[in-house]
């Protein structure tokens, strides 16, 4: 790493692989789109029931565990979520035998996601 990023960046995690960082990127992003999107969601539910939706926030935001502030925001966040070029779509997946033969391998009962 650059001399000059160690007053930005306290540490640097080494993967592997160049795949392995550019999966861990596609999952930090996806994991922050959908609690915004869990965000934006409960804040929808929460005016058509007239509870301020930070008081329900706020309230969650006590426990030391279990649960991940994430506020309601226009649109989702940093210019490198919803980009053109930063696609969700990891469909392609399911034609990876390997990830095919992972998910068979599931134990029953556990919140599967279609491929």
């Amino acid at each position: 790493m650059s001399p000059g990023l160690n007053k930005y960046v306290p540490a640097v995690h080494l993967v592997p692989a160049a795949e392995a960082a550019e999966m861990t990127k596609l999952l930090e992003n996806t994991f922050r789109a959908v609690a915004i999107a869990l965000a934006n969601k409960f804040a929808d539910i929460c005016g058509a029931l007239g509870i301020p939706v930070m008081d329900v926030i706020d309230a969650a935001d006590t426990k030391p565990f279990g649960f991940m502030r994430f506020n309601s925001v226009p649109g989702m966040g940093e210019h490198c979520i919803h980009t053109p070029h930063t696609d969700f779509d990891v469909s392609w997946l399911a034609s990876v035998p390997a990830v095919l033969d992972a998910a068979y391998r599931l134990p029953a009962g556990l919140n599967i996601i279609a491929l």
